[in-house]
């Protein structure tokens, strides 16, 4: 059964996965799983996984690797799509919780790869 998730009157409809397995499909690395069926990838669609992923990040005791990847796709969204950062992402909460204290060579890895994916379709 489908489940709805509901973040500033925008809905995302996924068959039992979380919205940080439904962000690895779109571009979240180090967390692999299969696409949801059915999905497909817009811009709408991801900034409302974005906001549901950092939701479920900063409450939950999530694995470093899935904070580190999630913190990375913050920064490549920041840097290289500043628009869409600054207007859907920029002012929640969550969001601005989950951004990194200091940088590193892993961020940057991680967001490039985050960036190269995400640049498909934002």
């Amino acid at each position: 059964m489908a489940r709805r998730r509901q973040h500033g009157g925008t809905e995302a409809v996924a068959e039992g996965t979380s919205a940080l397995d439904d962000l690895s499909w779109l571009g979240l690395p180090s967390m692999a799983a299969a696409p949801a069926r059915g999905s497909r990838a817009t811009p709408a669609r991801f900034a409302n996984l974005v906001l549901l992923a950092a939701r479920e990040v900063a409450r939950s005791r999530t694995p470093s690797r899935q904070r580190e990847a999630f913190q990375a796709l913050l920064v490549a969204l920041n840097q290289h799509f500043p628009t869409f950062y600054r207007t859907r992402l920029a002012r929640d909460r969550w969001v601005r919780s989950l951004w990194p204290k200091r940088g590193g060579g892993r961020l940057i890895r991680l967001a490039r790869i985050s960036r190269a994916i995400v640049a498909e379709f934002l």
